[in-house]
């Protein structure tokens, strides 16, 4: 599940907008439950670390925010 988190992290930080679930899954090439899992560790990640970043779901969609 490593690289399914880094490669969504790669995403929502390139992206300019909010990512949605089709997007995400299509560019990973990963089913749905794999990409909401990468998400959620991802999350979960950010939050541990009291980081500046965070990953939100805005817009019918995700994205790396501050």
């Amino acid at each position: 599940m490593r690289s399914a988190v880094g490669m969504v992290e790669c995403l929502l930080f390139v992206a300019g907008e909010p990512l949605t679930l089709k997007d995400l899954t299509k560019a990973t090439e990963w089913d749905a439950d794999a990409v909401l899992d990468a998400l959620s560790e991802l999350r979960a990640r950010y939050d541990a670390a009291e980081s500046g970043l965070q990953v939100v779901e805005i817009a019918g969609g995700w994205q790396l925010s501050t």
